[in-house]
């Protein structure tokens, strides 16, 4: 994904978080710009 966005001049920073992190972030602060959630 971070090569078929880059030359667009978008940049990806990912960042793995737990899932207490992850709910506390995305879901009540809102925290962020684009979230991918896997669950396999």
């Amino acid at each position: 994904m971070r090569a078929q966005l880059a030359p667009l001049g978008i940049v990806l920073r990912p960042r793995i978080i737990d899932r207490a992190l992850l709910s506390q972030t995305v879901f009540t602060r809102r925290d962020f710009d684009l979230t991918l959630i896997s669950y396999c």
